[in-house]
């Protein structure tokens, strides 16, 4: 059993999927990017996957410090593009591989949301190393998550 499923995760997954728990799987990823940026995710993966999809839950730590997504609406908006919105952003052929397009998107995209804060507080930690149109858009300070091959860019979705 892992650490990181709390009783309030399994309430979470429960409420969410309507469905008794117990004999399903968990996993955690932790994606790490010096200096002291760690994005960690507990993942759900349903035994009739992949007609059912993952469910990630994630916080961040920069430099010891933690914020779950409850409290922070970035990490909210990846969360539900995650969950909800995935096939919006990302066409995926075959639905056996869903659970790794989510992985690869989500290693991506930590890197839009450490670049996307530092260029917003202009705070310099994280060097901007993709193109993107601006750090945030509107009061949520929603990020640039959706990638246009023909830019080249991360763009916002419409």
């Amino acid at each position: 059993e892992n650490e990181a499923v709390t009783e309030e995760y399994r309430k979470l997954i429960e409420s969410e999927r309507q469905t008794n728990i117990s004999k399903q799987f968990y996993f955690s990823a932790t994606v790490e990017r010096d200096p002291g940026a760690k994005l960690h995710a507990l993942i759900y993966v349903d035994i009739k996957y992949p007609k059912v999809k993952p469910i990630y839950i994630l916080t961040f730590s920069l430099d010891n410090m933690e914020t779950c997504s409850s409290f922070n609406n970035t990490l909210i908006h990846v969360e539900r593009v995650l969950n909800a919105d995935f096939a919006a952003y990302v066409t995926v052929d075959d639905p056996n591989n869903i659970l790794g397009a989510q992985m690869a998107f989500l290693v991506s995209r930590f890197d839009i949301f450490l670049e996307s804060s530092s260029a917003a507080s202009n705070s310099g930690q994280f060097t901007r190393e993709h193109l993107f149109s601006r750090p945030y858009r509107g009061r949520d300070h929603q990020l640039p998550l959706y990638y246009q091959k023909n830019m080249n860019a991360f763009t916002f979705l419409s």
